[in-house]
């Protein structure tokens, strides 16, 4: 509970919207602060005005670490850009969902779990000095990676079986 399966998929309002964009030519990557580590089965978001937000594990296994890329990650040179650490999450996850959605990062699916988790992690707290929680438990496990974004201010989960899951706070109080 806490999620439900959207009658109206807003996947299909997203892609009947997306303009056709052609290739750009010339486009250069430039090398920013690597990681103290190895990163292979992670996710990443970006927190308006914070940084890159990086979960998941260094290895090809599940993990529970969480490191944010401090700096102005849009505007910012990426000599001004550092690396730190964050709580780890509460579960193990490979490749899991992750979105900045109402002032916190929730992150979903790439676990064992009979019962897939949810938990988010504020993204006020200047310090990141507070713990993950978990906030819903999901009826069906997300062994696959999972697609969690934010549609028409909704915060939704794409499942690899192509169900689209909205999330429903006011429905389910906090699990901790």
């Amino acid at each position: 509970m806490g999620y439900s399966i959207s009658k109206r998929s807003p996947l299909n309002k997203l892609f009947t919207r997306l303009p056709e964009k052609k290739p750009s030519s010339g486009v250069q990557w430039s090398d920013i602060n690597p990681l103290s580590r190895s990163c292979c089965e992670t996710s990443a978001v970006v927190i308006p005005e914070r940084g890159i937000l990086l979960v998941g594990d260094e290895k090809l296994e599940f993990g529970k670490s969480a490191q944010l890329l401090e700096g102005d990650v849009e505007n910012g040179k990426p000599e001004r850009l550092k690396w730190r650490s964050v709580p780890p999450m509460r579960s193990s996850r490979k490749r899991p969902g992750i979105a900045c959605f109402d002032g916190f990062v929730y992150v979903a699916g790439g676990n064992l779990a009979e019962n897939s988790d949810v938990e988010k992690l504020s993204v006020s707290e200047c310090n990141f000095r507070l713990q993950w929680t978990i906030v819903s438990l999901l009826k069906s496990p997300l062994h696959q990676p999972c697609n969690l974004f934010v549609f028409d201010g909704e915060l939704c989960i794409l499942h690899g079986n192509g169900v689209v899951l909205e999330y429903s706070p006011d429905k389910l109080p906090n699990v901790s």
